[in-house]
């Protein structure tokens, strides 16, 4: 999970941290909440991504050759 999340701890701080399973279980949310951070992300540039070729379709099929 820490690789994944992109963090590069003090490994002291961190086994202190993960120490117990209420640690476990808080980083696990940490994670969630980042994986759904990337998805979002991913989505919104999806969207941008369609917008802009719907615009294109509608700018392409209003062309008028005259």
């Amino acid at each position: 999970m820490i690789v994944d999340l992109g963090i590069e701890p003090d490994l002291e701080q961190i086994t202190c941290f993960l120490q117990g399973e209420r640690g476990l279980k808080i980083m696990e949310q940490f994670y969630h909440f980042s994986t759904l951070r990337q998805s979002a992300k991913t989505i919104n540039i999806a969207t941008e991504k369609a917008a802009k070729i719907v615009f294109s379709l509608k700018t392409y099929a209003r062309y008028d050759s005259a």
